[in-house]
């Protein structure tokens, strides 16, 4: 089957265009929705949170890395949740 969107025949040509993992996770049947996947990336992420913080990045690139806003945004919902 042609990908229209890159002219690829191959389906791992298609997924290569994606870089961010909660679209792989889902478009790889990995995760049945979008809350799933973003559960997945956070509870596997930890080793890449303690090297990104570890490493060279300024606080200001650390809040703009994707992978942490996603743990600012998503990480403390179940907290808040339990607020409610």
């Amino acid at each position: 089957m042609l990908n229209s969107r890159n002219g690829s025949k191959h389906p791992d040509a298609f997924l290569e265009q994606f870089t961010d993992p909660v679209e792989r996770l889902l478009l790889t049947g990995a995760a049945a929705s979008v809350s799933e996947a973003e559960e997945i990336v956070l509870n596997t992420s930890l080793d890449a949170v303690i090297e990104l913080l570890r490493g060279p990045l300024s606080n200001d690139e650390l809040a703009a890395h994707p992978l942490l806003t996603l743990y600012r945004t998503c990480g403390s919902r179940p907290r808040e949740d339990d607020l409610l």
